[in-house]
């Protein structure tokens, strides 16, 4: 894949996941978060699974040689990481969801650099300053009276335990999965986790099997097809070809997208509002084309 095609793919990606914090609020109106949850791995799994069956098959001992790890994805990166998002969804706004989730390429980067003892470029660092100060002013324009009211809400923190999630899903598999692809990968991780997610719905909820409405429904069919299939899919990918500290730049792009999508619905959007997502844009831009004019 060409890294012009892996920047495309995880822009999309970034689309996807502001759709996301949408789609989410509607489907939470029939069901609980632990329902849409199972429901929306369910759906998912029955997708992926067969077209990774059919294109790529998967060989019983490469799935045995990367189980452990494999279950530990499922469990956090999908489970935990389910839990945590649409329980935040439920109690914030779309805006604040994404603009924690936002927090996650700075976690990726340093877990990263971590595991796989390297060091994040200048480049790196520019595009992450200039990201996180795009955010930082959203977040700051977000409050009426800028962080002196800003409330730590249950969903605000749930969410930052979604980010958290997601972050170490994104860098286990650079490290500890060995002969998959990528879409290999998000299959499996995805089928555990949807019966994961039925196991915990099934204990703790009474909605599970409640007939939704048709616009709940058809987010539901939004958040499996698109929000995982789809976003799984080109998230790994993009993870193989340029890594997790580069790919996860690209989740700076949700609060400026999410805001746009609001724009469109009907809500404002003021100049500080601006400014904030063009400096998240110009972070995401240095990031990629600084990283590949240095690779030439």
């Amino acid at each position: 894949m060409s890294n012009a095609g892996t920047w495309l793919k995880l822009a999309g990606t970034s689309l996807i996941w502001a759709l996301i914090f949408f789609w989410g609020k509607v489907a939470l109106e029939s069901w609980s978060a632990p329902s849409v949850g199972a429901w929306r791995f369910v759906i998912a799994a029955i997708c992926i699974v067969p077209a990774m069956l059919t294109s790529e098959g998967l060989e019983l001992r490469l799935l045995l040689r990367n189980f452990v790890p494999l279950v530990v994805m499922a469990l956090i990166g999908i489970t935990f990481f389910n839990g945590f998002l649409f329980h935040g969804i439920a109690n914030t706004s779309p805006v604040n969801a994404a603009l924690i989730m936002a927090i996650c390429p700075a976690v990726v980067a340093v877990l990263s650099s971590f595991w796989q003892k390297t060091q994040l470029t200048k480049f790196q660092f520019l595009g992450l300053s200039l990201s996180l100060s795009g955010v930082c002013m959203i977040i700051l324009n977000d409050q009426a009276s800028g962080f002196g009211n800003l409330s730590l809400r249950i969903g605000d923190a749930t969410m930052l335990l979604a980010c958290i999630c997601w972050a170490i899903y994104s860098c286990i598999p650079i490290k500890y999965i060995h002969g998959m692809s990528a879409f290999q990968v998000a299959a499996v991780t995805i089928s555990m986790g949807a019966l994961f997610n039925l196991i915990v719905a099934g204990l703790f909820v009474q909605d599970l099997f409640v007939i939704p409405s048709t616009e709940s429904f058809v987010a539901l069919l939004g958040l499996s097809i698109f929000g995982v299939v789809v976003a799984f899919v080109w998230w790994q990918q993009g993870l193989r070809v340029i890594g997790p500290e580069k790919a996860s730049i690209f989740m700076n792009l949700v609060p400026p997208l999410t805001m746009l999508i609001g724009v469109s619905m009907g809500q404002s959007i003021d100049s500080l509002q601006l400014i904030g997502c063009i400096l998240v844009l110009i972070g995401v831009w240095t990031t990629v084309r600084m990283t590949g004019m240095n690779r030439r």
